[in-house]
């Protein structure tokens, strides 16, 4: 996959964030747990973070919120088999929540499973349709997509004028 469809779909920092801030407000004896791993995730601190969420799911091992933080530790300090395994127990066990399938959609299209990350965005969708850290990646992995198909097609026909306008309209560049 080019290196800016990998970074296009990669979860917006702040959105996630703002995600979890509003889930663990309505659990204020957590979120201080929650905050402290958030901290040291967002300071790159993952070793900490990850020592911090895995002993606070050793005495709450079903919480989704912080297996999912660990998810994010994860995929952060490059663990994306983890990462990948943490967030697809969590599309198993609570499919409602649009986050994990949105985690998951970023580790696919990372791989270049373009099909499952699709699958996995439209999930996050379908549990939050308004969620749109997810509307946004699922548009972006489209436009890859195009870009792909229309640049398959460039070095099929170079000659199809209309084909380059229309690839250099949306501002596209084939290799």
């Amino acid at each position: 996959m080019p290196h800016s469809a990998v970074r296009a779909l990669r979860l917006p920092l702040i959105g996630l964030f703002m995600g979890l801030a509003l889930l663990t407000a309505s659990v204020p004896a957590r979120a201080e747990a929650y905050d402290e791993v958030n901290q040291k995730l967002q300071a790159g601190r993952y070793a900490e973070a990850q020592a911090q969420a895995e002993r606070y799911l050793q005495g709450k091992p079903r919480d989704p919120q912080m297996r999912y933080l660990l998810g994010l530790v994860q995929r952060g300090s490059g663990k994306p088999e983890a990462a990948l395994e943490t967030f697809l127990r969590l599309t198993t066990e609570y499919p409602e929540l649009p986050e994990p399938h949105n985690a998951l959609a970023s580790l696919y299209a990372a791989q270049g499973d373009y099909d499952q990350a699709r699958l996995s965005l439209e999930r996050a969708i379908r549990a939050r349709p308004d969620y749109a850290t997810a509307l946004e990646n699922l548009g972006d992995l489209q436009l890859h997509l195009a870009q792909q198909a229309y640049c398959q097609a460039l070095k099929s026909n170079p000659r199809n004028a209309k084909l380059r306008s229309r690839v250099q309209a949306l501002g596209m560049q084939c290799p």
